[in-house]
């Protein structure tokens, strides 16, 4: 078997190969994104638990804060009432007034606290929503993987075997340019030449359609050992049997 015909052979199964693999590839692409985006969700409602927290302690505080207040304002109208010195009675006016003043400051700041605290709360509830579908979409993504895994697998894995051993045969320099052009063309590491007009005798690369000199067909032709890459998409080149049957020599000139 001529070295063309043998990574012909590498290139049928190796096209299978990457085929199925990228279809477990694809569903593992799927299963990443889902869980990336459900990890920006359950940290975005962390940081939003957080300030659930902290908002709470501000409220308690506030909270704490007017019930010291109140029970101060209680025991100055106890004093009040049984002050008999007007300076005293003054001070005790001066110091209500202003235990006043700051428990509205700080029942405003307070009912301000609420709102973001409701606020949040809502937000947290809509979070929790879009986490709990995110993660239906998790589900989901780890089963169609999980099916792909059991539908391709076996065979995934004899084309695994088939590859290595179409592979073993070929020369590490040939088998490099092979992989090389796998790699940059998604599989497609080699392309057929087709006849654009025979009569002609116009040929091109069947995957980017460039046109080939019938120079370069004829060397196809009679060396099968000798990789020969198309100049413009750098596939390898090769001749079906039925093409080549067809190809003729111009006769020389006299």
């Amino acid at each position: 078997m001529s070295l063309i015909q043998q990574l012909v052979t590498l290139h049928r199964v190796d096209n299978q190969f990457r085929a199925l693999e990228g279809r477990l590839e694809t569903a593992r692409a799927t299963l990443a994104s889902q869980e990336r985006q459900l990890d920006v969700l359950t940290k975005q409602t962390e940081g939003m638990r957080l300030q659930e927290r902290q908002l709470k302690t501000t409220i308690h505080a506030l909270e704490v804060e007017v019930s010291a207040s109140l029970v101060r304002v209680e025991k100055l109208r106890n004093e009040l009432n049984t002050s008999a010195n007007e300076k005293a009675y003054k001070s005790i006016l001066l110091e209500l007034k202003h235990l006043e003043e700051n428990k509205k400051k700080i029942d405003d700041q307070t009912i301000g606290e609420m709102q973001r605290l409701e606020e949040l709360q809502k937000r947290i509830v809509e979070q929790l929503a879009k986490g709990a579908e995110r993660q239906r979409f998790c589900d989901i993504a780890k089963s169609e993987l999980k099916e792909r895994r059991s539908e391709v697998g076996a065979r995934l894995e004899e084309l695994r075997s088939e590859r290595d051993r179409a592979a073993s045969t070929i020369p590490d320099a040939a088998r490099k340019i092979f992989n090389a052009t796998a790699d940059s063309t998604d599989g497609e590491a080699m392309a057929a030449v087709s006849e654009v007009n025979r009569r002609q005798r116009e040929y091109a690369c069947s995957a980017c359609n460039i046109e080939m000199p019938f120079e370069a067909v004829l060397r196809l032709t009679s060396d099968q050992n000798t990789i020969f890459q198309c100049r413009a998409c750098g596939r390898i080149l090769y001749l079906e049997d039925a093409l080549r049957d067809t190809i003729v020599p111009a006769p020389a000139k006299k």
